[in-house]
């Protein structure tokens, strides 16, 4: 199948994967449970192959491969606690669309120190 193109009639879903070092993977696939057997096995994205994938957290049912690509996108932009929160209950978190101003906020970037010389 190629890029962008799903099975008539499956629509596409946005996933999240916990991985054996405690980091998230987030990804887009119509079919999440095939595509973490191909991250398990790895042959999915380079990050699982270094980062294998322990456990298929959630999974929410958008549509279309675009709209599936920006809420990946919004997804990815989260800190970890958020991340989880909504592998709680995809369907409890509106789409920006909806009014979900959480999951379009940019979050504060931490200050570094400057060395001092």
């Amino acid at each position: 199948m190629r890029q962008g193109a799903a099975e008539p009639g499956r629509p596409w879903q946005v996933y999240l994967l916990r991985c054996e070092d405690g980091t998230l993977y987030t990804g887009i696939s119509p079919d999440p449970a095939k595509r973490f057997a191909a991250h398990a096995s790895g042959k999915g994205a380079a990050y699982t192959k270094m980062h294998k994938p322990q456990a298929l957290l959630a999974c929410e049912v958008i549509g279309g491969y675009g709209a599936a690509l920006r809420r990946e996108a919004q997804l990815k932009r989260q800190p970890k606690l958020r991340k989880l929160a909504w592998a709680q209950d995809p369907a409890g978190l509106p789409r920006p669309a909806e009014g979900a101003d959480w999951l379009n906020r940019k979050v504060p970037k931490k200050k570094r120190r400057r060395a001092r010389a």
